[in-house]
């Protein structure tokens, strides 16, 4: 299986990166893309979208996987799919408030940058594609996921300040493969999301990304749209709540301007 991992990340909150991380799992696992959503931002925002509780997690959570157990308290390391919980729409591993700790307890641990990596290894097995949800900052877990993952993509909300934050990111991407900690890590392409085409600015700074970053920048925009915020509140994609808005169409055209980037396997196709 043609199987990738990718790390959503942009270390600036409110960029649509999650939302991202959300609605392309949901698009790619209805076009017949199986997708594992993975979720290590302590915010825990993906599993929330999802309206998952504890008692559907049983307690278990990306921490039970990647924390040894000396600081977990836990018999032992779980596995991936003894945490997998299973939506109407997606597969997720879910996260808790709890990994924010993982910052401080993690570097103690030797080998522990590989953690991710490790425990992920056989889900590649299973999924065409996994899709990590990174923390809004380039800290041991984002590092961790970069080192597990194939790919990056960089959701950028359009603003003054897109330029800066993406080189931020790209240098820290860049230290990764420099330091053969991954070496095959690559930038899979920057989405720009909350895009208001009638704005002069946002035309002017979409400009601006595509002569620095050429055909790194995907040809899908994501717009300015209050369905997309709606649906966060529903516990499912933006394709439950509202199919055929223009979030809905962006997010499907997203992914399968995905699947030809970096030929995903394709098994049933399905419609919208």
């Amino acid at each position: 299986m043609n199987s990738k991992i990718f790390a959503i990340a942009n270390q600036k909150g409110g960029s649509c990166k999650t939302t991202t991380a959300v609605n392309v799992v949901a698009a790619l696992t209805k076009m017949g893309v199986k997708t594992l959503l993975v979720d290590i931002d302590p915010q825990s925002h993906a599993t929330l979208h999802y309206g998952i509780s504890k008692k559907e997690t049983r307690g278990c959570s990306i921490r039970d996987i990647i924390v040894p157990p000396n600081i977990t308290n836990n018999e032992r390391l779980l596995s991936w799919d003894e945490v997998l919980i299973t939506t109407d729409e997606v597969d997720i591993i879910p996260c808790e408030e709890a990994l924010a700790g993982a910052n401080k307890q993690l570097p103690s641990e030797l080998g522990y940058d590989r953690f991710l990596e490790e425990a992920l290894y056989d889900a590649r097995e299973h999924y065409g594609a996994i899709v990590i949800d990174c923390p809004p900052e380039v800290g041991v877990l984002t590092v961790m996921a970069f080192i597990a993952s194939d790919r990056i993509i960089i959701p950028v909300e359009i603003s003054a300040f897109a330029l800066e934050g993406l080189t931020r990111l790209q240098k820290s991407a860049e230290t990764i493969v420099k330091r053969k900690m991954n070496p095959d890590l690559r930038l899979s392409g920057i989405l720009c999301a909350r895009v208001d085409e009638r704005r002069i600015t946002d035309r002017e700074i979409i400009k601006k990304l595509r002569q620095k970053y050429k055909d790194l920048l995907f040809d899908t925009r994501i717009p300015e749209n209050v369905s997309v915020k709606e649906a966060q509140d529903t516990g499912g994609s933006i394709f439950v709540y509202s199919p055929e808005s223009k979030g809905a169409r962006a997010y499907w055209n997203f992914a399968e301007e995905l699947i030809k980037r970096e030929d995903l396997p394709v098994k049933v196709k399905n419609r919208r």
